[in-house]
């Protein structure tokens, strides 16, 4: 029992007319208000650490985190190495 075979070949037209909704849209980007850098709207800014005109995100901080951990991996690596 064969169900839902079409009985005539649709053209090449019609197929493209259906699909003609199915593109990719891009991303909706602003610039954001302190640093100019490029972000998607509602979101704070990674640079600046910033969300409607306050600071949100303390990038200093990160930073400084950031780097005591990657001196700390560089110093454990040293370490197994002369083990």
């Amino acid at each position: 029992m064969a169900g839902g075979t079409p009985k005539k070949r649709k053209p090449k037209g019609r197929r493209n007319q259906r699909r003609s909704h199915h593109h990719v849209a891009l991303p909706t980007i602003v610039p954001c208000p302190r640093c100019k850098t490029l972000i998607p709207p509602h979101t704070a800014c990674p640079t600046c650490g910033t969300y409607r005109g306050r600071t949100v995100i303390d990038i200093a901080a990160l930073e400084a985190k950031r780097s005591k951990k990657e001196k700390e991996r560089k110093r454990q690596a040293t370490a197994e190495g002369r083990a």
